[in-house]
């Protein structure tokens, strides 16, 4: 996970005052939490995530997020 997260940063520095720390593991532990929902029901909060399309979905959702702090 903390390489994925490294490449989607790439170059990117947070801004002064972005504990980035402390982002990164909101970011972790909502990755670590829809895997546990995917296993147990196969979605989260209405969102499936069974297919390959439905984690694409997450994984943009998260390169935006990521992008949005870092200022891409």
């Amino acid at each position: 996970m903390m390489a994925w997260m490294a490449k989607t940063r790439g170059d990117l520095v947070p801004p002064a005052g972005v504990d980035a720390p402390a982002l990164n593991l909101f970011l972790i532990a909502g990755v670590q939490q829809l895997v546990l929902s995917s296993a147990a029901v196969g979605s989260f909060s209405g969102v499936p995530l069974k297919s390959d399309a439905d984690w694409d979905r997450v994984r943009a959702a998260a390169v935006r997020i990521i992008r949005a702090v870092y200022g891409a």
